[in-house]
């Protein structure tokens, strides 16, 4: 259980399939110590528990362990395969896009939704994504020029949870693109300059919506 929870501490998840007997703190505890003790994203992750016990007391156990979902053991392969797609799905739906012409109002959207509408946590969070994506912008340009191909896979990595929040698919795939190029040895120039445009708008955006819930007095 605490291993569960130190991971999805330390890494993005679309969903955690979380069993609930485990030896030394059981599933209801790693869930219950994910949602009360992790700041977002983290502590939003969606969960699907399992257990070979499938009664009311479990259920409601879940629900107050904070564990939407649930799939009796032994599990049906296909059963299982559409609750994850079902969970997956849902959180997609939360996305914002930086194409939207709404761009203030998704944002707003999406973090109210990541933070269970938790003003503390929300500004925490539209801060570190302010203050925090500039410096991977500059971490990224540096790299590229070294030809350091491991930290550039280290920050595309670190991105992934911004890209799926924000619904940036084509981020991600321009930095995959500049990922390939590098490897070739080939000109990255315009896929550094199409990520630095929309990272840009997307904190700019950020930075007027957090000014817009603060307004000076």
């Amino acid at each position: 259980g605490f291993e569960a929870v130190e991971l999805v501490n330390r890494n993005w998840y679309d969903c955690v399939l979380m069993d609930i007997e485990m030896s030394f703190m059981n599933g209801y505890a790693a869930a219950e110590m994910i949602r009360t003790t992790l700041t977002p994203p983290a502590c939003n992750v969606p969960i699907v528990a399992m257990s070979g016990y499938n009664s009311e007391t479990v259920r409601e156990d879940c629900n107050k362990s904070g564990i939407k979902y649930f799939i009796g053991k032994p599990f049906d392969a296909e059963e299982l395969h559409a609750t994850i797609s079902h969970v997956i799905g849902q959180r997609e739906s939360t996305t914002a896009s930086v194409g939207s012409n709404n761009l203030q109002e998704d944002l707003l959207l999406v973090i109210e939704r990541v933070t269970g509408g938790n003003e503390k946590y929300r500004d925490i969070l539209l801060l570190t994504f302010i203050s925090e994506l500039p410096i991977y912008l500059d971490r990224l340009d540096t790299a590229v020029k070294d030809g350091a191909l491991a930290e550039v896979k280290r920050i595309e990595h670190s991105l992934k949870p911004t890209w799926q929040y924000f619904n940036l698919h084509e981020e991600r795939d321009i930095l995959s693109r500049l990922l390939e190029k590098i490897q070739l040895g080939a000109d990255v120039n315009p896929e550094l300059e199409s990520i630095r445009s929309n990272v840009s708008t997307l904190v700019s955006n950020m930075k007027v919506l957090y000014d817009t819930l603060h307004p000076a007095t």
